[in-house]
C-alpha cells in the first residue's frame, strides 16, 4: 500500500505493522496451518508450538511512573514502543520525497518502503509474554497506585503479574 503523505501527517502514529500479527501469532496460525496439512495428508504431526523457545528479552518488566496510568503506560512502552515505528516509518517515508510530486517512481518507491518494513518488522510479542512485579516497595512509595486496580488493568491487557515481597 501507498501511505498518502497527506494522512501521515495527520495521524499521531503510523507504523507498518499488520494488527494482530504478533510473533506470537505467526507461529500459533502456522501451527494450525501444518495440523490442517497433517490432517489432510493424513500425518500425524511431529512438532508442537510448545516444541520452539520462544522466550523473550527482558521478559520482567519495572514499574514506574507517579499515577497508575503512567504505570501502565511505561508497561505498554518497555514491552512494545510503537513510536519507535513511527519515527522509522516517517523517516523511510521522508526520503522518497526527493522525487518528483505525484509521480509514479515516487508512489512505487512508497509503497516499496512501506512493504520493506513491514516484510523485516521487528519481533513483536503479546503481553502475555512478560511479567510485571508488584512489590511492597511500589505500594508504599506510591500511595496515589491502587495496587489491586494495577494489577487488575494490566491483567486485562495480556500481563502477567506477580507479588514479590521485600
Amino acid at each position: 500500500p501507498v501511505i498518502p503523505e497527506e494522512l501521515l501527517s495527520l495521524v499521531a502514529l503510523g507504523t507498518p505493522h499488520i494488527a494482530g500479527h504478533s510473533y506470537d501469532g505467526k507461529a500459533l496460525g502456522t501451527e494450525i496451518i501444518y495440523n490442517k496439512l497433517c490432517d489432510f495428508l493424513k500425518l500425524e504431526p511431529n512438532r508442537v508450538f510448545s516444541d520452539f523457545d520462544f522466550s523473550v528479552d527482558a521478559s520482567h518488566l519495572t514499574l514506574s511512573g507517579d499515577d497508575m496510568y503512567a504505570q501502565i503506560n511505561n508497561i505498554i512502552l518497555s514491552a512494545h514502543d510503537v513510536r519507535e515505528d513511527d519515527l522509522q516509518l516517517r523517516k523511510a517515508l521522508e526520503k522518497t520525497k526527493a522525487l518528483r510530486k505525484e509521480s509514479s517512481s515516487k508512489q512505487d518507491a512508497r509503497a516499496e518502503v512501506f512493504d520493506q518494513m513491514r516484510k523485516n518488522y521487528k519481533k513483536r510479542r503479546e503481553f502475555s509474554n512478560y511479567t510485571v512485579e508488584i512489590n511492597n516497595d511500589n505500594e508504599n512509595h506510591n500511595q496515589k497506585v491502587n495496587v489491586d486496580s494495577l494489577e487488575s488493568k494490566l491483567h486485562a491487557l495480556g500481563f502477567i503479574v506477580r507479588h514479590q515481597l521485600v
